[in-house]
């Protein structure tokens, strides 16, 4: 489920980096602050930022959660809004 789970979100972007800042564990759980950057299939630029909670259950992971703003990272894939955009390249007529 976690590599299917990373293959469709690496496939949502063309291009993604993202990069912890910080890592809490406990026992059975551990928690990741992130931020991420990178190019939509569009040539927008993507900049967001979370948390991931991962819960272990022995050596697999029993639950995930992120937690990020969608509505920002939406509207940074469909026009352009992160703060290191440049607008669309667009096609001579």
């Amino acid at each position: 489920g976690a590599r299917q789970f990373w293959k469709e979100y690496k496939g949502t972007l063309a291009r993604v980096k993202s990069t912890f800042r910080n890592m809490i564990e406990s026992a059975d759980r551990v928690a990741l602050e992130w931020e991420t950057q990178g190019t939509a299939h569009n040539g927008s630029a993507v900049s967001y930022e979370g948390v991931s909670i991962l819960e272990w259950d022995g050596d697999r992971i029993r639950r995930f959660f992120a937690y990020f703003d969608p509505g920002l990272l939406g509207r940074e894939m469909a026009y352009g809004t992160a703060q290191r955009s440049e607008p669309p390249a667009t096609t001579p007529a």
